[in-house]
């Protein structure tokens, strides 16, 4: 997307490292070089299940068959458009979305469990 990041909104890293993936929660953010911002279409695509689709396997080998470069690998904003996206209705992705954001929430809550325990 052009303009102001928001909330919500798929961060991408495209060089060094390809495929760094977060999902903004401030909008006072300022994009570095090398890093885009997606945004599904409302209705369409779920940007929490976007991050979730570029954290996947497949997603990750999606943007891989795409890199160039030797030493430092990246994707080019022309081939970054041309990579598939499966997704099911929205309200699939949604539900697809809370299950993993709760698993995630989950692991980050026992992460932090166990980081007071030692």
């Amino acid at each position: 997307v052009r303009g102001f990041p928001q909330v919500g909104d798929v961060v991408l890293t495209t060089e060094a490292p390809l495929g760094e993936v977060a999902q903004l929660t401030d909008e006072k953010i300022a994009l570095a070089q090398r890093i885009v911002c997606l945004r599904g279409k409302e209705g369409v695509l779920d940007n929490t299940y976007l991050k979730y689709f570029f954290l996947s396997n497949i997603g990750q080998n999606r943007l891989k068959a795409r890199e160039t470069g030797t030493t430092v690998t990246g994707i080019k904003q022309s081939e970054l458009k041309e990579i598939l996206i499966d997704y099911p209705k929205i309200d699939t992705q949604k539900a697809i979305a809370s299950v993993l954001s709760s698993l995630d929430s989950k692991i980050e809550l026992n992460r932090r469990i166990n980081d007071n325990l030692n």
